[in-house]
């Protein structure tokens, strides 16, 4: 919750800084909470989790004075997991059929010494788990992602409110999270802060914002109160500054 409301507070647009009012109960709740109740769910919870955990974020930040609103239901998130985990089957049995030569190269004996000869299979089989993990994570975030934005919504004014629309692609940021994976082993570490902003990048890259009316009124709303601010502080301050 600290963490949410530093980066928040530590943001801003056109002027205009952005606030998060999510509560310590409520990140108890949905962080804690529903984690544990998934688990012995047998995961059956774990959509609900996530919907509850995406509505707590997006639900307690605000732009200015105004909150955002998260229109998603818990069907949603039920798709993208049925849909993650019917691709998690079809993936696990390629890469299967794909490593049964590794196996054989993992169980391979010396005729010399009757030894196990690695011959590169142990190397092969975590190239392959790799490149499955990256692309689950990369299917799995876009559509969370995808669907996250296209349902956060600002303003409730009625004059057009705006919202936001997130066109991450599954493949590309698979490649980016197993090409991030390898420069942090290759680089035992130090290219972490590299990673996070080379993702950052991406997924801001595919971000676009949809500017309704409404965007343009609370915009004015909160530079008239910032403008108003200012005023009474350097009256109240008596200060007189001379260009």
């Amino acid at each position: 919750m600290r963490s949410l409301k530093f980066t928040a507070q530590n943001s801003s647009y056109r002027g205009v800084r952005f606030d998060f009012n999510g509560s310590i109960g409520g990140a108890v709740k949905n962080f804690i909470l529903w984690p544990i109740l998934a688990m012995f769910s047998f995961g059956l919870l774990f959509p609900y989790m996530l919907h509850q955990q995406h509505k707590y974020v997006v639900g307690n930040a605000a732009f200015g004075t105004q909150k955002f609103k998260f229109n998603s239901n818990v069907k949603g998130f039920y798709g993208i997991c049925l849909k993650a985990s019917a691709l998690s089957i079809v993936l696990m049995v390629i890469i299967m059929l794909m490593m049964s030569n590794s196996f054989e190269l993992l169980l391979a004996t010396s005729d010399e010494t009757g030894e196990p000869e690695m011959q590169g299979g142990f190397f092969i089989m975590a190239a392959f788990m790799m490149a499955f993990g990256s692309m689950m994570q990369g299917y799995f975030h876009a559509l969370l992602m995808n669907a996250r934005y296209k349902q956060t919504q600002l303003g409730d004014t009625g004059r057009g409110e705006s919202g936001f629309v997130s066109n991450l692609g599954a493949l590309d940021l698979a490649w980016v999270y197993l090409t991030n994976l390898v420069m942090i082993v290759c680089s035992l570490g130090l290219a972490i802060p590299f990673t996070k902003i080379r993702l950052m990048r991406y997924r801001t890259s595919c971000l676009k914002l949809k500017k309704g009316s409404s965007f343009d009124y609370i915009l004015s709303i909160q530079l008239a109160n910032q403008s108003a601010l200012g005023e009474e502080a350097g009256e109240a301050m008596d200060l007189d500054f001379a260009l």
